[in-house]
């Protein structure tokens, strides 16, 4: 490489599916220099997903990247569609700022908006974080918690403790009610796959990382329902430790 850095891009924050095998995902460029990473900023790239293989073959966006190095990671921890428009939850500090940008101009820097609690504004130093202390996982529409709370976070938090949070918001600009529901030493990674099981019987799956390198794990969350006296059901911790596969999952998940 001609003693050059390494450059590494890193989407944490999950694939947007625009149409069947099309989507956007945010990234993260870093460049390391002898061990030390250095953060150069945000870019968003077009994704396309071969179906017949399950191969994720991403397309860099051409120009320069959205957001430099000392301003928000939008995208960083989740992003979904919803009506006219995309919506990204990403790190700032240590907590998580919401951004939203019209579906049909996702590539315009000057089109992204951020949340500051009352309305949506330009410029992201006055945004508010909506979430505090989580490091992964991602935000979906759900009917888990009933038709009153039909925004629902997993994942896991800031420090990477194995902690499995579980979060509720009526709206998706929150505020959000979150929940520690189970905790694991070594465990990070943590993210819901909606997909799996029907919501009406309180079940969702969720993969997680163990160890270094890792093994790509997933179990079922199982939840309580019926229960008035609760504002969130309880999840089953021992669903999370009894039903696990101790085998590695497929690049499915």
């Amino acid at each position: 490489m001609g003693g050059g850095p390494e450059v590494r891009l890193q989407s944490t924050g999950g694939i947007v599916e625009t149409s069947p095998g099309v989507g956007w995902t945010y990234y993260q460029k870093e460049e390391e220099y002898g061990g030390a990473s250095q953060p150069r900023g945000t870019g968003l790239t077009m994704v396309n997903i071969r179906v017949a293989t399950g191969e994720i073959v991403a397309l860099r966006a051409s120009g320069d990247l959205l957001f430099g190095p000392e301003e928000p990671r939008v995208g960083s921890l989740s992003s979904i569609l919803e009506g006219d428009y995309l919506y990204s939850w990403g790190h700032y500090g240590t907590g998580v700022l919401l951004a939203r940008v019209p579906r049909r101009k996702p590539f315009d820097r000057r089109a992204h908006t951020f949340w500051n609690g009352d309305e949506y504004v330009e410029d992201w130093r006055a945004a508010k974080a909506v979430m505090v202390d989580v490091q992964e996982g991602a935000v979906m529409k759900s009917k888990l918690f009933g038709a009153g709370k039909e925004w629902v976070f997993v994942g896991g938090s800031q420090w990477a403790e194995g902690r499995v949070m579980v979060g509720a918001a009526a709206s998706i600009e929150g505020p959000w009610e979150m929940t520690e529901v189970c905790a694991r030493a070594g465990v990070d990674c943590i993210y819901p796959h909606q997909w799996v099981y029907e919501e009406m019987n309180g079940e969702l799956m969720v993969s997680w990382r163990e160890g270094r390198p890792g093994r790509v794990l997933a179990g079922k969350l199982k939840l309580e329902m019926g229960k008035l006296n609760l504002q969130l059901p309880v999840f089953s911790v021992a669903s999370l430790t009894k039903d696990v596969q101790r085998t590695p999952c497929s690049g499915k998940l």
